[in-house]
């Protein structure tokens, strides 16, 4: 959180330096990576030895080259992600909404499919697409996991101001 301060003040070298005492290399290089230093992040991401914590450290330099505009950055990056969770995840916070669609149907675990589904569903409706959000939301197959993510399209709607959308998603819970 102090490497974020730093940021947030402006103090990139600052924050690095702060990133550097990290034992955490996944944290590290997601620090790194919010901090600009992409080489770094990468130079850190080898380093993890758990292929679950590798993949997380390559969906946050996923987001912030898609967040800077490095599309393709982002794309190659998102295909060093070996899980498809994770991978579907990275695709959806980099606004690969069809692609994303696709890894979570690789998904063999349900539990796991049902909450990539969410979040892409999430992503769906950021992006303004509300009636593809609530398709995908028909894709989950636990009640109460679609219950939640209905209740954050109904959250999202109303911060937006769409009150009529949003009376008619929260049809959908009755």
């Amino acid at each position: 959180f102090i490497a974020e301060a730093q940021i947030k003040a402006g103090d990139n070298a600052g924050a690095l330096k702060t990133v550097d005492l990290m034992k955490n290399f996944s944290w590290k290089c997601q620090e790194e990576a919010k901090a600009g230093d992409l080489a770094g992040a990468f130079k850190t991401a080898d380093l993890i030895p758990k292929p679950e914590d590798k993949d997380y450290a390559f969906r946050s330099i996923a987001a912030v080259q898609a967040k800077t505009g490095d599309k393709a950055g982002a794309l190659k990056t998102i295909d060093l992600i070996s899980g498809d969770r994770p991978k579907s995840n990275a695709q959806a916070d980099t606004g690969d909404l069809a692609g994303a669609l696709k890894t979570a149907d690789l998904i063999t675990k349900p539990e796991d499919k049902d909450y990539t589904l969410g979040y892409i569903a999430e992503a769906q409706v950021t992006a303004g697409d509300v009636a593809d959000a609530l398709k995908t939301l028909d894709l989950i197959t636990k009640a109460d996991t679609k219950a939640y993510y209905l209740r954050d399209i109904i959250n999202n709607q109303a911060n937006a101001g769409d009150l009529k959308g949003d009376l008619k998603t929260l049809d959908l819970l009755t």
